[in-house]
């Protein structure tokens, strides 16, 4: 479980946004597909509610539809199955500097 989170996007946007953006960010360096020039990552609500037992479902929705209403996270499908609506992620410009900015 990813616990280095960006205490900028914790003020910002909320500690349940930052810890998912901080996990979403951290699997991408390592599972992350390449898919027209953008890094995703496939992630389910229930995959992050089991990485993070602590929040609900509901926290976690709120959590992801907040990071893509202020433009940290783009979100789209991309499975081979038209009955699998499974979303991925991927970073904007703006969220992965976000991320990378330091905490001061």
């Amino acid at each position: 479980m990813t616990s280095n989170y960006s205490m900028k996007m914790a003020t910002r946007f909320g500690i349940n946004s930052a810890l998912i953006a901080s996990h979403l960010y951290d699997v991408r360096k390592t599972e992350g597909k390449v898919h027209q020039k953008k890094t995703w990552v496939r992630c389910s609500q229930k995959t992050l509610t089991a990485v993070f037992p602590f929040l609900g479902k509901s926290a976690v929705a709120n959590a992801l539809k907040r990071l893509t209403n202020h433009g940290i996270l783009l979100k789209c499908e991309y499975n081979d199955s038209r009955f699998d609506h499974t979303l991925s992620y991927s970073f904007t410009d703006y969220g992965k500097a976000m991320m990378e900015e330091k905490d001061g």
